[in-house]
Order: structure tokens, then C-alpha cells, then sequence
């Protein structure tokens, strides 16, 4: 059966000297938000400092931490590497946000690191899945106001995300998003102008100017969302500009739920066995969303970069 108990508050026993290191985002006052944004956007428009000859694509020091985890995935997440190895990758970003844009606060993690990193000294925010799992477009993190971390993507026709269990599980299905963002402070921005020609007849004519407040340049190296251009590199990091793309998934998202996370905690003590249930593997008895909590925080709740 699916793994019961816990709940929203996991980590509800913490100690008030605790408390100041487990900032809930949602809990966060609104221009607590947009100041994280603004140092985000901040990021994104300084120049990149990876090598031009190593990544053509990097147009901004926000693409270098992009670049770093394409190119180092493999290593990145094996079972031994993969907390730790985020944990720090983490680190490094927020280490930027605050020394090279000014960023007072701390850098959001998954409420299932939170957990697993709680001796760390450094404060840090968490994004607690369990309490928007069944509705994540209409959270504050995803609701497209100015303080969220953009809206859902538009309209889009694609099959869904393959995974690797048996039928009717082998495909999560797709929200009907993964169009362009076109809300909130990372949105596509299109803006129309209307110019008169003089001649025997007066012919309106509307000139479109479509830009975008975010650029993703790197990638994809594969996608499931059509329409994408191919990077002009087989390793995906030539520059291949466009909009943010985005599909916030509410059937993957149904597996962040707490019981969920509490399960992988508390039923696993051997690191291999906690990593393939972070996976969702092997797929557990009468368990309708067995996509494990990876996927449902990657295909579900995380911006599309850069595969889409």
C-alpha cells in the first residue's frame, strides 16, 4: 500500500533556535518574496563568468550554475553524491545571490533536504510540497503574481513524461501547460503597437515585439514538449535563447504529499534503499502515484530548464 502518517508539519518538533534555520517560502511576507525574485533577475543579468570555450550558451552568471548541472549530472546524482552534492550546489548559488546581488535571505530547499540537513548551522528557507500538492497552480509559488516564481505555462500539446513502470503508469500525464510563461516575474512579454499608413486608404498596421524577462539559453539536450529549437550542440551548451517553458504538473505533484517524504525518511535506514524509494522504486502495492518524490518535484513543481 502507499506509505502512510506524517503530515504537512514533518518537522513540526523542531526547537525555536531551530525554527530560525526552516523558513516555510509560503510564510514568507510578500516582499520577502520579490526580494529573493529581484536578486534571482539580479543574477540573470550579469555576465557569465563559465568559459566561452568550454559553454558558448552561458549568457548570464544564473546560466554557469545551469551549465555546472548539466554538464556534472551523471556524478551529481549518484546515491552517494546526490544530497550531499546539491546540498553544496545549493550553497554555492545562494553564496551568489548574497554576495554578488545583495540578497539578505537564504536560499529555498526541498522540505525532504530540510529533514536530512537539519544539523547544518546555516539558516536556510524550504518550500513545504505536502501543503500545495493538491493544487500547486493556484500556490503562492506558482500563481503568477508578482511575488511567485511565475505562473503555469500556456496551452501545449505533449504526450506526457514517460516513466519507467508498467502501463497505466508509464506515462504521468500532461497538465496542459508547457507553453511559454506568461505571468508573473519570469514571463514572456509581448507588447503591440499600432502605426498608420497614409496613402489613398488608411491601413492599420500592428507591429508585435515579443521579449522575455527571463532567457533560457542552454539546451535541451532532449525534450517531451514540442516546438523547442535544437541546441546548436550535441552537448546542449550552445546558445539557443528562449522563452521559460513550463508545465506545473498536478498528477507528478500528487507525490510530494508528506506521507510520501515521511515514508522514504523514516521505512529506509540503508542509503541505496532510500534513494530508489526518492525514485519510486520498486513501485509500491496499490500505489496510484508511484513516481516517487523525485519526480513528483521535478516534473511536477520545478521550472522547465533547461530541458524545455
Amino acid at each position: 500500500m502507499p506509505p502512510s502518517g506524517g503530515s504537512g508539519n514533518a518537522v513540526a518538533s523542531t526547537t525555536t533556535q531551530d525554527r530560525k534555520l526552516t523558513t516555510i517560502r509560503s510564510d514568507l511576507s510578500v516582499d520577502e518574496r520579490k526580494e529573493y525574485i529581484r536578486a534571482v533577475l539580479c543574477l540573470q543579468s550579469k555576465p557569465p563568468k563559465a568559459p566561452k570555450d568550454k559553454v558558448p550558451g552561458s549568457l548570464s552568471r544564473f546560466d554557469d550554475f545551469v551549465a555546472t548541472h548539466m554538464t556534472m549530472a551523471p556524478a551529481l546524482h549518484s546515491s552517494t553524491n546526490l544530497f550531499a552534492a546539491h546540498r553544496y550546489f545549493i550553497y554555492t548559488y545562494e553564496k551568489a545571490l548574497r554576495e554578488e546581488c545583495g540578497y539578505q535571505g537564504y536560499q529555498p530547499v526541498r522540505l525532504l533536504a530540510l529533514v536530512l540537513l537539519l544539523y547544518l548551522s546555516d539558516p536556510f528557507q524550504y518550500m513545504n510540497y505536502d501543503r500545495y500538492a493538491n493544487d500547486p497552480i493556484n500556490s503562492p509559488m506558482f500563481d503568477g503574481s508578482d511575488s511567485s516564481m511565475g505562473g503555469n505555462g500556456a496551452k501545449s500539446t505533449y504526450s506526457g513524461i514517460p516513466q519507467p513502470f508498467p502501463r497505466p503508469y508509464d506515462m504521468i500525464p500532461s497538465a496542459g501547460g508547457g507553453g511559454c510563461v506568461t505571468t508573473g516575474p519570469f514571463k514572456k512579454l509581448v507588447s503591440l503597437s499600432l502605426s498608420l499608413s497614409l496613402s489613398l486608404s488608411i491601413s492599420p498596421t500592428i507591429h508585435t515585439d515579443v521579449r522575455t524577462s527571463m532567457v533560457v539559453s542552454l539546451g535541451p539536450k532532449s525534450t517531451i514538449v514540442r516546438g523547442i529549437p535544437n541546441n546548436p550542440r550535441a552537448d546542449g551548451l550552445g546558445s539557443n535563447p528562449r522563452c521559460l517553458r513550463r508545465d506545473v504538473n498536478k498528477f507528478s505533484a500528487a507525490g510530494a504529499r508528506a506521507n510520501y517524504t515521511y515514508s522514504a525518511i523514516m521505512d529506509n535506514k540503508e542509503i541505496d534503499a532510500f534513494y530508489n524509494r526518492y525514485l519510486g522504486m520498486p513501485q509500491l502495492k496499490g500505489d496510484t502515484h508511484p513516481w516517487g518524490v523525485r519526480n513528483a518535484l521535478f516534473s511536477g513543481l520545478f521550472p522547465c530548464i533547461p530541458r524545455c
